[in-house]
């Protein structure tokens, strides 16, 4: 096997990254963490080294989690609401004065209605 390399030809490595570079980096990178698993998830699993593909999992946990104790507390809410005693089940019958039951509006009433001893009257 033959050397293909010139002798005055220098292998020129990759080039290391400026303390500028790593920095813009590492803000991207904490950033996509942040905004995507909120500033407190984001910064703890950045902070431990966690993949992105595991903060993704770990992320969809919680919100698993989240949505269990919501759906638990929903339950309890309707159970409580079902056993709340909510009133009649058929609306009120008032009587006219002549002995007989009708439901009454607001037309009706008016003509109920005295005002220093006078009928009121709509006009």
């Amino acid at each position: 096997m033959t050397d293909t390399t010139k002798p005055d030809e220098q292998v020129v490595a990759d080039p290391q990254p400026t303390r500028e570079e790593l920095a813009k980096e590492f803000r991207q990178e904490l950033k996509r963490f942040t905004e995507a698993f909120g500033a407190e998830n984001g910064t703890e699993w950045f902070n431990e080294g966690v993949s992105y593909a595991d903060a993704q999992g770990r992320y969809i946990e919680k919100l698993n989690q989240q949505i269990s104790a919501r759906d638990a507390k929903i339950d309890e809410l309707s159970e409580t609401l079902s056993s709340l005693n909510r009133g009649e089940d058929e609306p009120a019958d008032f009587s006219d004065g002549t002995g007989s039951k009708k439901r009454t509006n607001n037309r009706n009433m008016s003509s109920k209605i005295r005002i220093a001893g006078k009928r009121y009257e709509e006009n």
